[in-house]
């Protein structure tokens, strides 16, 4: 229990190749054509799946997917525009959370999976999942950034648009009440 984040680091997502479900598809079209020179493909392969990893966490799987592609297609129509900014990820960001608007008006909250599809090959515990889900959304998505991605602290702020003491605390404060959640069900 004292290793959460190790624990974490687990939750790494990725998709079944033999799978062709539109989730995996989605995934898999994300990534850009190796060795491709154009700017909006290099922006797609690195940054764009730092986005990914920050929507998942943020708002799960499904609804993070949805966002995903929803930034990802308001980057290729303003491309000019995005480019130019000094944090297009922080800025797509933003534009992913009013995508999601429509799932967050008829649901008061949603809720972080307690387990993930069975195409997904991931090793966790459920309890983790479970406690993950226990979190607030800016202390699951800096503890999974952290230590399930192993962005640097700077890299979270950076995209939450944040400060860096503000993403330590959401960190600390996530993983002390993992801890303690996970010991009280470990009795």
């Amino acid at each position: 229990m004292a290793n959460v984040g190790g624990t974490v680091s687990r939750l790494r997502l990725v998709p079944d190749s033999n799978d062709d479900g539109p989730v995996s598809k989605a995934l898999r079209s994300v990534s850009a054509v190796p060795g491709s020179h154009d700017p909006f493909d290099e922006f797609v392969a690195t940054d764009g799946l730092r986005l990914r990893a920050v929507l998942i966490a943020r708002y799960g799987l499904e609804i993070g997917c949805d966002a995903h592609a929803e930034a990802l297609a308001w980057a290729w129509q303003h491309w000019g525009r995005l480019s130019a900014m000094q944090n297009p990820v922080g800025y797509l960001y933003r534009v992913a959370q009013s995508a999601t608007r429509p799932h967050r008006r008829w649901r008061s909250r949603h809720s972080f999976p307690s387990r993930m599809p069975e195409r997904w090959h991931l090793d966790a515990d459920p309890m983790l999942m479970d406690s993950l889900g226990e979190l607030t959304d800016a202390q699951r998505v800096s503890v999974l950034l952290v230590h399930g991605h192993q962005w640097s602290y700077a890299e979270v702020a950076e995209v939450l648009e944040c400060s860096v003491s503000a993403v330590t605390n959401h960190v600390h404060r996530g993983l002390t009440a993992m801890r303690k959640q996970l010991a009280e069900e470990a009795t």
